[in-house]
């Protein structure tokens, strides 16, 4: 059995900009790195494209606030966070009437995509909402009022139901089993482990704190074995160790030393800042993949640990 995730938004704080000047810089560097050679075919070009071109020019890690989905058989995708990235998971053609969402928290780039579900204006659907947060309910009808936004939380088509969950008490969401795990960010936010046929997968974004053992409260084991961890790493290093230390957020370096020591098979980045360039973005990830690479080699981790580092970009699909 597989499961499948897939990157709806993978940006923090706020959606980012990808602008006419942005697009311009990746169309010359496009055109130096091709050094005029002359292409036979769209096949070269294609080729030429996905072969030679760094991400950063080919494609773009994408501009939405958080929001993954995880799908298994034929049941509806289990959301995770419903940041701007919500709206385009929306555009799929629905052949499901139910569907749960996980949130991490209530700050505004995790549930601003929510009111522009499309599936919430379709009378025979059905949306279960799932935090650890008492004030859920309240913080969605709030952004759903005017003046805020044009249509009312009680008047949409679907039915919506909140559900209020405890730390580290397990829940069932649409066939997946689901616990809670509080982290240190402004407001709590809670980290995710999602378990199905054998494999777990842990969603843990806007997560604070460099060292392992203080990044969730009262359950480091979270972690621990997971095939899949989706962890925060807005920051720099730098960042992290110093001008935003208390921002609830981390790096890159942390992500890997936090699933190195829980014995993490994958570690995805994400909640990216929204300020990155592409280009910056490719530097980080490199950055992590060297710093991993030589610390494999010194011997700190086992073989099966940490077997790939994805730089997660909306639109991103995975297999595991």
């Amino acid at each position: 059995m597989s499961l499948s995730i897939r990157f709806w938004g993978t940006r923090g704080s706020l959606p980012s900009t990808l602008d006419h000047s942005h697009v311009q810089r990746k169309v010359a560097q496009a055109l130096k790195m091709a050094n005029g050679r002359n292409f036979k075919n769209d096949e070269e070009i294609l080729s030429f494209i996905k072969e030679q071109l760094p991400f950063s020019v080919r494609g773009t890690y994408g501009t939405n606030t958080p929001c993954v989905s995880i799908s298994k058989n034929e049941n509806a995708p289990l959301l995770l966070d419903g940041g701007s990235g919500l709206r385009d998971a929306g555009l799929i053609k629905r052949d499901f009437k139910e569907q749960h969402m996980l949130l991490s928290h209530l700050h505004w780039d995790h549930i601003q995509g929510i009111p522009f579900y499309r599936y919430l204006y379709e009378s025979d659907f059905h949306l279960i909402v799932h935090s650890c947060h008492p004030e859920a309910e309240m913080a969605l009808r709030e952004q759903m009022s005017a003046p805020f936004f044009p249509v009312n939380f009680d008047n949409v088509k679907a039915k919506v139901s909140i559900e209020i969950h405890k730390e580290q008490e397990p829940f069932d969401a649409g066939g997946f089993s689901v616990v809670a795990a509080k982290q240190v960010h402004p407001g709590d936010s809670y980290c995710h482990k999602i378990m199905a046929d054998g494999l777990s997968v842990v969603y843990s974004t806007d997560a604070g704190c460099l060292d392992p053992k203080q990044n969730v409260s009262e359950c480091p084991d979270v972690f621990i074995g997971a095939d899949v961890l989706i962890y925060d790493a807005m920051l720099s290093e730098e960042e992290a160790l110093n001008t935003k230390v208390d921002w609830g957020h981390s790096c890159s370096i942390a992500a890997i030393e936090l699933a190195a020591s829980a014995n993490v098979k994958n570690l995805v980045l994400i909640h990216h800042d929204s300020i990155c360039t592409d280009k910056e973005l490719d530097e980080r990830y490199a950055d992590a993949l060297i710093y991993a690479e030589n610390a494999r080699k010194l011997g700190a981790w086992d073989k099966n640990v940490l077997q790939s580092i994805v730089m997660s970009y909306d639109g991103l699909e995975l297999k595991v």
